[in-house]
């Protein structure tokens, strides 16, 4: 092994299987080794705090309104233990080469083999598992909580805000044998979309001032009460709407796939009556139809239909 070179498992090998005068390995044993003594004596240097992981490389590779693509490259040797993406909100003008992580809210996301404490019957996965410079894409601003191999922290699991920028950074996970965590990357600052239709996110609805809402079908109340028909055929008022809005819906099951399509519902609905002052309804083009249909679903509970219509009325939001 040459003077100052870090140790690393290829080294190791190199080291160990070539034969280099002055090599010598404990006891009687031959200069040439298999791979899997290598790899025990590595473990047990390992164990000494000589090996840490190779920081990975982030890029963005695609953004929209309410979330963006981050591609994540490992270094040399890999991501052997996955990896964590961490982001946060960066200032106006702020610049993201000195952005202080340890003020604002920063979300979380470990991308891994398994999830811990996950009890469902799906296989791990093993896309966040890099080999040496191999790479990944993960959708920030659309991850689900209960998915194989994803663990979120913080407000991870939720959209990201349009036209905003965020700062991003990740490192590769520790691994059990011993293998230190990386260093992370440097910051990178990404940009969400700004909102240029009719139809703005449910996000922006959670801070906005409701327009006025319509009288209420599903309440019998006529004119005193007015609201959005969703959940369960339950008439949301303006207060009950901004606390479904501020619901968190970030698991894949049935319950999140109907509070996700009610989130998109009320965005699309209260963008509308802002904008042309009605909802369209049954009949009245595609979006019409699209509603009339998603309102079937949320009042019989339908998740399947949900996950479908959820994901057509985001074209509008989210194109």
């Amino acid at each position: 092994m040459e003077a100052g070179e870090h140790l690393t498992i290829s080294v190791l090998l190199r080291t160990l299987q070539s034969g280099t005068p002055g090599t010598h390995l404990p006891g009687n044993m031959k200069r040439q080794v298999g791979s899997r003594v290598a790899a025990a004596i590595f473990t047990a240097l390992v164990h000494c705090g000589a090996a840490q992981n190779a920081a990975p490389i982030i890029t963005c590779t695609a953004t929209r309104q309410m979330s963006i693509d981050l591609t994540v490259c490992a270094g040399a040797g890999g991501a052997p233990g996955g990896f964590a993406v961490e982001w946060a909100l960066l200032p106006d003008a702020s610049d993201a080469k000195a952005f202080d992580w340890k003020t604002g809210a920063v979300c979380k996301a470990e991308f891994s083999f398994g999830k811990r404490g996950c009890n469902c019957n799906e296989p791990p996965r093993r896309d966040y598992i890099l080999e040496d410079r191999a790479n990944v894409t993960v959708k920030i601003g659309a991850l689900f909580d209960d998915e194989i191999g994803v663990e979120l922290h913080g407000d991870a699991g939720s959209e990201l805000e349009c036209g905003r920028r965020y700062v991003f950074r990740a490192y590769a996970l520790a691994t059990t044998n011993g293998i230190e965590r990386s260093a992370y990357t440097t910051n990178l600052a990404v940009a969400t979309s700004r909102w240029v239709g009719e139809i703005l996110p449910p996000g922006s609805w959670r801070r906005l001032p409701l327009p006025e809402l319509p009288p209420c079908a599903c309440s019998g109340g006529g004119d005193a009460a007015r609201g959005l028909c969703l959940l369960s055929g339950d008439c949301y008022n303006g207060p009950g709407l901004r606390a479904l809005l501020n619901t968190r819906f970030h698991g894949s099951g049935p319950a999140n796939k109907m509070g996700r399509l009610a989130h998109q519902v009320a965005a699309v609905e209260l963008s509308l009556l802002q904008s042309r002052g009605r909802v369209p309804a049954k009949g009245d083009g595609d979006i019409g139809e699209m509603l009339a249909a998603a309102h079937i679903a949320l009042r019989e509970g339908d998740s399947n239909a949900a996950d479908i219509l959820a994901w057509f009325l985001s074209t509008y939001i989210d194109p």
